[in-house]
This record gives structure tokens, C-alpha cells and sequence, in this order.
């Protein structure tokens, strides 16, 4: 099923994000996410704005291919394109990479334009703690707590559903009014996993 997701993405310290966590009464329970990445050796996928990833939370496993459209604004643009899997079909494409093309629907995205499909591979993995919070207006908050590859840390929140200029600002300026530092970041946890593996 494909999907237009738009999101502000802001980068955060501990401090802030343990800020955010004390200023609401909400006790969320932690949910467990490991993201598993597959691209081409050379980035294929990555250098044309796509994320291709399984993840698992919990006992669900979803393939997913991720598009950017627009990072021009505060907020980012994607297309979503989501298939449920089992664990087993999991162990299986991690071991046989280039079959996944095949679990996604080519009327929706077709992946084979930008690599080939005997590219691919698993590149790895980082784990995240999400919290979903309530914390203001209408606005469901994502704040993430994730462990990238060389034990590298980064927490950020993420605001799903925003659509213009206005509402980005408006939500950051009552962050600035909670005492909440922090910096726009129009990086996927993807391209930043990229990063990481590419400079250890």
C-alpha cells in the first residue's frame, strides 16, 4: 500500500529529549524498532533518495520502500510504498536480497530503474525506541531514541502530518517556548546510517 508521508524531523540533545519526556504526563510504553537496510554496494539507492528496509516491531515485520519528494521546506515529503511480511519471509530475502523486488508492487514503484535487483544486499541494521506522545494541538510525536552502527547515538523527534511552512514554525516555536533545543534535520536515519558505515 503506498502512502504520502509528511514529517518535521528535528535533531535533538539527551537533555532535550529527556526534557520532552518529563513535560508531559503521558507514560507511553517504549516501542522497539530494528530497521534492516538493503542497497547496492556503490549506494545505489541511497544516491536517488530511496530507502529500501525491513522492520521489525515486536512480532511485525514490514518491508517498506521510502521516496523522498521534497526536503526543500522545513518538512519532508516521502511516498511509502509498505508490504507485511512474516519473520520467515524476513530470514529468507536476508539471505536471498535480490528477490525482494519481487514483494513490491511494481504499479507503485519500480525499484529495477534505479539497480539492479542481484545488487542488493543487507547492509545492517540500527535499533530504535520510539515513544509516540501527545504533546501539543493535533500532532502525533515520534521521539526516537536510536543506536547506530559503531555505537553511535542520536535522539530525534519526528511530527508527522505536517503540511505547510506554518505549521513547522509554529511547532517549533512552542518547543523554543518549553526550553527544547534543536536543529532542523532533513536527514534520514538511512542516509545517516550510510554515513556512519562509510567513515568507521
Amino acid at each position: 500500500m503506498a502512502t504520502i508521508e509528511r514529517e518535521l524531523k528535528l535533531l535533538l540533545q539527551h537533555d532535550s529529549y529527556k526534557k520532552i519526556i518529563n513535560s508531559v504526563e503521558q507514560n507511553p510504553t517504549p516501542i522497539r524498532q530494528t530497521n534492516y537496510y538493503f542497497d547496492s554496494r556503490d549506494f545505489k539507492l541511497e544516491k536517488s533518495g530511496v530507502t529500501l528496509r525491513i522492520r521489525n516491531e515486536d512480532t511485525q515485520w514490514l518491508l517498506c520502500a521510502k521516496i523522498k519528494s521534497n526536503s526543500d521546506n522545513s518538512f519532508i515529503s516521502s511516498k511509502e510504498i509498505e508490504t507485511s511480511i512474516t519473520e520467515l519471509e524476513f530470514e529468507y530475502l536476508k539471505g536471498n536480497p535480490s528477490e525482494i523486488f519481487k514483494r513490491i508492487n511494481k504499479d507503485e514503484v519500480d525499484l529495477c530503474n534505479i539497480v539492479d535487483s542481484s545488487e542488493l544486499f543487507l547492509l545492517g541494521s540500527i535499533e530504535n525506541e520510539r515513544l509516540k506522545l501527545k504533546l501539543f494541538s493535533d500532532y502525533i510525536l515520534e521521539l526516537d531514541h536510536s543506536i547506530f552502527p559503531g555505537g553511535n547515538e542520536s535522539y530525534e523527534l519526528e511530527v508527522e502530518g505536517v503540511s505547510s511552512e506554518k505549521e513547522c514554525s509554529n511547532i517549533m516555536n512552542q518547543l523554543q517556548k518549553m526550553g527544547i533545543d534543536f536543529y532542523l534535520n532533513n536527514k534520514s536515519k538511512y542516509k545517516r546510517f550510510v554515513e556512519y558505515i562509510t567513515t568507521v
